[in-house]
């Protein structure tokens, strides 16, 4: 080829990167186009915001694109929209709050009044001349519970409101229990999703007979079931492959844009006809989300399938999340089904490893956090057997060189500095290792990702930023001297109710996407996709929400004996951390996963520990520092321990029946938001683009309905049901 031919083909590749062609079909909207379109990538920026949704679309991924932002002070039932994870989400914290509040009006106050009132801390002045190992009088010390050590008047008045405040606990999370089921019946009667007509069935070995087998096998023509849509999983690793090379290529061709050189547009043709052909001959995983016409059909499904209870025994005491759905007879073949996830909730690109041989990457997942946890929780045990070390010589510097006053800065000084120790591995080092781990096990939804790194977060938290502490200071015997347990828990009170929410505030994912930003829209050449992807918000990450939310009322139920003060400050922790998620989600990040029901239904389960956490550190404490164990804490710690093995969900079943509330609508395609064909990768490019061609179709049979008044009658009357079944379950 010649230079003037290749001059001739050179204008093709900057033909494609003129800014902003307005797109009529899917067809047009090219993501492998360079340079990106910066108007097309603000559209689907604006398609993935949290907000309320207009009429236009964005193309490349179907989503309806924000009109209006939401205020702050917008209802936790508004965001329904989001699937009932989020409004339960935010009910969690602030119940949370609540639990704090009403703990600190039954014992807390008590605690503080008591406390401040005693007398067995020295002053200052005196401790000047007094032997080191002493409790000195300071704004720690006088609310703790070392300034009444002595006092055995009010021991049994104490015991009795420990007891009392354990009931009151445990009353509380039954209820909050009552409102999460019921704020998820009133989400799901808010909003139509296809997981409400689906089911989830794998170890299937014959796809081809699904449809058959569901209509007239199952119930053999004993009850009408139509099935409206299946969708099948497929193994995706040669895709992941051949993308790969797609992405070099990409880069090849960025590469001669930016060098005005000739670029082939065969080599990306070819390789994308191989994506589409090798779409075609993916292995089949086993795996099939089934819909129906209506949900009453899903519910007989799943109400004929045999129960298991060999999985939910295993799951309980190993967290393994192994499989726990139902068993069908298919054909001579067991298979198993459950109520499907959300479309955006199923991690596609790991749920054929799930399908296959999940089992032995929980396991070894398993073994491998066991590690890490023990390798960072002894370095945060030496890091604080090195603070008593350090603490031991500045005593020997204090007793030789330093006046009183210079060796108590010194004392504090290093105990703020270990507390940021703490901080630091709990905030980044172990996010980053749990998110490595809990990647590898493959789990199928992101609601089971947010468990698994919600619980193993929150764990390791707490057993960071109390237990070792606890264990030295036992060890030492400093608790209430300077530089003790003490002071170092009060310290990581005040980081923990500050440091969190300014984080959230600064969002610096958000300002390293901006710098990124700034950097390709001056200098650096992106394809679409890479574009729509750089310009989306960053993504909100309950699961540290959770991790945080319950750290801090694990830590507080633990420490908070010792420490009262800790019960204020964790209150105004959790109020400014509530606002702040607030703010996040809904002005600076996106949700592209709908979190689950079972999500905040786990992480109640965890806040059942807090009873046994708050009685038995109560008691632990008192012990240590008064020698002093009352048979009313023994009781309370028992009490405890058989709250926490009593299936709170089935007890609020049977306190309160919320019925059954079986969507009356027909399955309908055209007004789900997403779906599972249009979120499966090999469904989804296909998927699309009948799914906007049908939408334009029944937007514009809703218009001309609406404007002929047909409509009417059928909205009131819906209207009427929906506020009939509210009714109902309320």
């Amino acid at each position: 080829m010649n230079i003037q031919q290749l001059q001739g083909q050179q204008p093709q590749i900057q033909q494609q990167s003129q800014p902003s062609q307005q797109m009529n079909s899917p067809t047009a909207y090219n993501l492998d186009s360079i340079p990106g379109d910066w108007k097309l990538a603000i559209i689907h920026q604006s398609a993935h915001k949290v907000g309320v949704a207009g009429k236009q679309i964005c193309l490349c991924c179907g989503y309806h694109i924000c009109e209006f932002q939401l205020k702050l002070s917008v209802d936790k039932e508004d965001l329904s929209f989001l699937g009932s994870g989020y409004p339960l989400y935010f009910t969690f914290i602030k119940n949370c709050i609540f639990l704090l509040g009403f703990h600190m009006m039954a014992e807390g106050q008590f605690n503080l009044i008591s406390n401040y009132q005693g007398q067995d801390c020295i002053p200052k002045k005196r401790a000047k001349f007094e032997i080191d190992q002493e409790c000195v009088r300071d704004i720690v010390t006088m609310f703790s519970l070392a300034n009444r050590r002595k006092d055995q008047e009010l021991q049994a008045l104490q015991d009795i409101l420990t007891l009392s405040s354990t009931f009151l606990m445990m009353a509380f999370l039954i209820y909050f229990r009552k409102n999460q089921q019921k704020l998820d019946v009133f989400c799901d009667l808010q909003e139509l999703t296809p997981s409400d007509y689906t089911v989830m069935a794998y170890n299937i070995n014959q796809p081809d007979r699904i449809k058959q087998y569901f209509e007239i096998d199952l119930f053999k023509l004993s009850r009408k079931i139509n099935v409206k849509k299946i969708n099948l999983a497929y193994d995706l690793s040669k895709i992941k492959e051949i993308n790969q090379i797609k992405h070099n290529i990409l880069n090849k061709k960025k590469s001669c844009y930016i060098n005005s050189e000739y670029f082939d547009e065969r080599e990306l043709e070819d390789i994308n006809n191989q994506i589409e052909e090798q779409k075609k001959n993916c292995d089949f995983t086993g795996l099939a989300f089934v819909s129906f016409k209506y949900e009453r059909m899903k519910s007989d499904v799943i109400q004929v399938a045999k129960r298991q209870y060999i999985a939910p025994i295993i799951n309980l005491f190993t967290g393994l999340n192994f499989n726990e759905g139902r068993m069908l007879d298919y054909y001579g073949h067991p298979i198993y089904v459950e109520v499907a996830p959300e479309p955006t909730d199923i991690n596609w690109d790991v749920i054929y490893i799930w399908a296959n041989h999940s089992i032995y990457r929980r396991i070894i997942g398993s073994i491998i956090n066991v590690i890490v946890n023990i390798i960072l929780s002894i370095v945060v045990y030496l890091s604080i057997l090195k603070q008593v070390q350090v603490l031991g010589e500045l005593s020997n510097d204090y007793h030789g060189n330093d006046t009183f006053n210079e060796h108590y800065i010194k004392v504090h000084l290093y105990s703020i500095g270990y507390s940021m120790i703490t901080v630091f591995i709990n905030s980044f080092l172990l996010d980053e290792l749990t998110r490595a781990i809990v990647s590898f096990q493959a789990y199928p939804t992101f609601s089971q990702v947010s468990l698994a790194i919600a619980s193993k977060l929150s764990f390791m938290m707490f057993l960071n930023s109390v237990f070792m502490q606890c264990l030295i200071a036992l060890e030492s015997g400093n608790v209430y001297y300077a530089g003790g347990l003490a002071y170092n828990m009060t310290y990581f009170f005040i980081s923990n109710a500050v440091i969190p929410p300014i984080i959230q505030v600064l969002d610096i994912p958000a300002v390293l996407k901006s710098i990124k930003q700034y950097y390709y829209k001056k200098y650096g050449v992106l394809t679409q996709q890479e574009l729509n992807e750089l310009l989306e918000y960053p993504e909100h990450k309950i699961e540290e929400g959770y991790a945080e939310v319950l750290k801090t009322m694990n830590v507080t139920f633990f420490v908070g004996p010792l420490v009262p003060l800790g019960y204020i400050f964790s209150i105004v922790g959790l109020i400014l951390f509530y606002w702040s998620e607030k703010y996040l989600l809904l002005r600076s990040k996106t949700v592209k996963h709908t979190p689950s029901f079972q999500l905040s239904s786990r992480m109640t389960d965890s806040l059942q520990l807090i009873p046994i956490i708050h009685v038995f550190s109560t008691s632990a404490f008192k012990y240590f520092i008064q020698n002093n164990l009352s048979l009313i804490s023994v009781i309370g710690l028992v009490t405890a321990l058989v709250y926490h093995f009593i299936p709170n969900n089935r007890l609020v079943s049977l306190m309160w029946d919320f019925g059954e509330h079986d969507e009356y609508e027909k399955y309908c395609d055209s007004i789900f938001p997403f779906n599972y064909d249009r979120e499966n990768p090999i469904t989804q490019k296909k998927a699309l683009r009948r799914w906007l061609r049908r939408q334009h179709r029944f937007e514009e049979r809703k218009e001309k309905k609406m404007k002929s008044g047909e409509d009417y009658a059928t909205l009131k009357k819906k209207e009427r049901e929906i506020k009939l079944q509210l009714e109902l379950f309320q």
